[in-house]
Protein backbone atom coordinates (compact mmCIF):
# COMPACT_ATOMS: atom_id res chain seq x y z
CA UNK A 1 0.00 0.00 0.00
CA UNK A 2 1.44 3.19 -1.13
CA UNK A 3 1.86 6.51 1.59
CA UNK A 4 -1.12 7.84 -0.59
CA UNK A 5 -2.97 5.24 -0.05
CA UNK A 6 -2.49 5.50 3.85
CA UNK A 7 -3.09 8.64 4.25
CA UNK A 8 -6.24 8.70 2.56
CA UNK A 9 -7.01 5.68 4.87
CA UNK A 10 -6.71 7.43 7.73
CA UNK A 11 -8.25 10.13 6.77
CA UNK A 12 -11.34 8.40 6.06
CA UNK A 13 -11.26 6.45 9.40
CA UNK A 14 -11.37 10.05 11.29
CA UNK A 15 -13.75 11.30 9.34
CA UNK A 16 -15.70 8.58 10.03
CA UNK A 17 -15.10 8.93 13.30
CA UNK A 18 -16.37 12.60 13.78
CA UNK A 19 -20.04 11.94 11.94
CA UNK A 20 -21.72 10.74 15.22
CA UNK A 21 -20.03 14.04 16.37
CA UNK A 22 -21.49 15.93 14.61
CA UNK A 23 -24.83 14.71 14.32
CA UNK A 24 -25.41 15.06 18.04
CA UNK A 25 -25.67 18.78 18.58
CA UNK A 26 -27.42 21.25 16.85
CA UNK A 27 -25.92 25.03 16.66
CA UNK A 28 -27.23 27.11 19.54
CA UNK A 29 -28.78 30.54 19.07
CA UNK A 30 -28.11 32.85 22.26
CA UNK A 31 -30.01 36.25 21.87
CA UNK A 32 -29.19 38.89 24.43
CA UNK A 33 -31.63 42.10 24.51
CA UNK A 34 -29.68 43.24 28.05
CA UNK A 35 -27.20 46.06 28.52
CA UNK A 36 -24.31 43.83 29.70
CA UNK A 37 -22.55 41.43 27.68
CA UNK A 38 -23.01 37.53 28.41
CA UNK A 39 -20.04 34.42 28.78
CA UNK A 40 -20.46 30.83 30.28
CA UNK A 41 -18.67 28.30 32.30
CA UNK A 42 -19.74 25.03 31.02
CA UNK A 43 -19.04 21.73 33.29
CA UNK A 44 -16.55 23.61 35.30
CA UNK A 45 -13.91 24.25 32.62
CA UNK A 46 -12.96 27.44 31.31
CA UNK A 47 -14.64 30.71 30.27
CA UNK A 48 -16.15 30.61 27.34
CA UNK A 49 -14.76 34.23 26.84
CA UNK A 50 -11.79 31.92 25.77
CA UNK A 51 -13.20 30.85 22.42
CA UNK A 52 -10.88 32.23 19.53
CA UNK A 53 -12.51 35.05 17.89
CA UNK A 54 -14.48 35.98 20.51
CA UNK A 55 -17.62 33.77 19.69
CA UNK A 56 -17.61 32.49 23.27
CA UNK A 57 -19.12 36.26 24.52
CA UNK A 58 -22.84 37.11 23.72
CA UNK A 59 -22.65 41.24 23.36
CA UNK A 60 -25.38 42.84 24.74
CA UNK A 61 -28.22 43.46 22.19
CA UNK A 62 -26.55 41.04 19.68
CA UNK A 63 -27.93 37.39 18.34
CA UNK A 64 -24.66 34.59 19.25
CA UNK A 65 -24.66 31.51 17.41
CA UNK A 66 -22.89 28.99 18.77
CA UNK A 67 -21.56 26.02 16.28
CA UNK A 68 -22.49 22.56 16.97
CA UNK A 69 -18.62 21.69 17.34
CA UNK A 70 -17.79 24.27 19.78
CA UNK A 71 -21.07 22.63 22.02
CA UNK A 72 -19.64 19.06 21.53
CA UNK A 73 -16.86 20.15 22.71
CA UNK A 74 -17.85 21.92 25.84
CA UNK A 75 -20.11 19.19 27.02
CA UNK A 76 -17.62 16.33 26.21
CA UNK A 77 -17.72 14.93 29.51
CA UNK A 78 -21.73 15.01 29.99
CA UNK A 79 -23.87 15.32 26.60
CA UNK A 80 -27.26 14.81 28.22
CA UNK A 81 -26.84 16.93 31.21
CA UNK A 82 -24.36 19.63 30.07
CA UNK A 83 -24.63 22.64 33.14
CA UNK A 84 -23.41 26.33 31.51
CA UNK A 85 -23.18 28.73 34.51
CA UNK A 86 -24.01 32.23 32.90
CA UNK A 87 -22.42 35.16 34.10
CA UNK A 88 -23.62 38.71 32.36
CA UNK A 89 -19.98 39.96 32.02
CA UNK A 90 -16.81 39.55 29.00
CA UNK A 91 -14.54 36.92 31.04
CA UNK A 92 -17.37 35.33 33.59
CA UNK A 93 -16.77 37.55 36.53
CA UNK A 94 -19.74 38.33 38.41
CA UNK A 95 -22.10 36.72 40.64
CA UNK A 96 -23.43 33.62 37.96
CA UNK A 97 -27.37 35.14 37.09
CA UNK A 98 -28.31 31.47 35.43
CA UNK A 99 -27.54 27.90 35.34
CA UNK A 100 -28.59 26.23 32.14
CA UNK A 101 -29.04 22.11 31.51
CA UNK A 102 -28.55 20.84 28.48
CA UNK A 103 -28.71 18.25 25.78
CA UNK A 104 -26.51 17.66 22.64
CA UNK A 105 -29.48 16.11 21.38
CA UNK A 106 -32.51 17.74 22.43
CA UNK A 107 -31.54 20.93 23.58
CA UNK A 108 -31.90 23.09 26.78
CA UNK A 109 -33.55 21.21 29.63
CA UNK A 110 -33.46 23.64 32.49
CA UNK A 111 -32.78 26.97 33.41
CA UNK A 112 -31.98 27.96 36.99
CA UNK A 113 -32.44 31.81 37.72
CA UNK A 114 -30.22 32.77 40.88
CA UNK A 115 -30.46 36.25 40.49
CA UNK A 116 -33.73 38.54 39.86
CA UNK A 117 -32.06 41.32 37.40
CA UNK A 118 -32.45 39.17 34.41
CA UNK A 119 -35.06 36.57 32.64
CA UNK A 120 -34.12 33.77 30.79
CA UNK A 121 -36.21 31.98 28.16
CA UNK A 122 -35.39 29.01 26.35
CA UNK A 123 -36.52 25.93 24.31
CA UNK A 124 -34.59 23.77 22.24
CA UNK A 125 -31.56 25.31 20.88
CA UNK A 126 -32.94 28.32 21.64
CA UNK A 127 -32.18 30.64 24.46
CA UNK A 128 -32.71 34.80 24.98
CA UNK A 129 -31.75 36.79 28.12
CA UNK A 130 -33.81 39.85 29.04
CA UNK A 131 -33.77 42.56 31.81
CA UNK A 132 -36.12 41.36 34.41
CA UNK A 133 -38.16 44.74 33.66
CA UNK A 134 -39.04 43.50 30.39
CA UNK A 135 -40.57 40.00 31.68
Amino acid sequence: MSFKSKLISVLAAISAGCLPLAAQASALTVVNNTDHDSTTVTNGFMCSSKLPGGNGITRAHTTNVISENTINIACLRNKENCKADVYMSNNCSGPIVATVIFSTKSGIKDVAMKSNTYHITAQGFYIQMDPASAA
